[in-house]
């Protein structure tokens, strides 16, 4: 549900390479990591980025940071086919290279449920709403 929230609101220049989950200690609780690592246009929309994933319900905003950005030179390359004339150089623009850090929220996932169903995490909506069912009928 995570990804599929970055997914919808990521800034149009940015890409993500890899995302990296791990553990961290975060006010004497464990809670799950997130590195994202990826280029982007230019370092405004880096910091975009930030911003977006700052507002994301499933993430803290607290303890999303930009780790590193910085400028380098663009690792697609361009391919110019057989018969394009000779001597003819193709220069990408620079890019950024970032990683962000960013902690997932400790809400609980039933306060989350307008946001899980937004991202058809319908699974795990189902199963909340027929816990919060039974617990209001006094069956749980």
């Amino acid at each position: 549900a995570m990804m599929a929230n970055v997914r919808e609101t990521i800034p149009g220049g940015v890409q993500v390479k890899t995302v990296q989950q791990s553990s961290e200690e975060v006010d004497g609780q464990t809670r799950q990591k997130v590195e994202l690592q990826g280029i982007a246009l230019s370092f405004d929309d880096v910091n975009d980025f930030v911003l977006v994933l700052r507002r994301s319900p499933f993430l803290d905003p607290d303890n999303t940071a930009l780790i590193s950005s910085s400028r380098i030179d663009n690792p697609e390359t361009i391919s110019l086919s057989e018969d394009a004339p000779q001597g003819i150089e193709v220069r990408q623009p620079k890019v950024v290279q970032y990683t962000i850090s960013a902690v997932l929220s400790d809400r609980p996932a039933s306060e989350l449920l307008a946001e899980l169903e937004s991202t058809l995490a319908v699974g795990l909506t189902s199963r909340i709403q027929t816990i919060q069912n039974l617990q209001e009928q006094g069956d749980l």
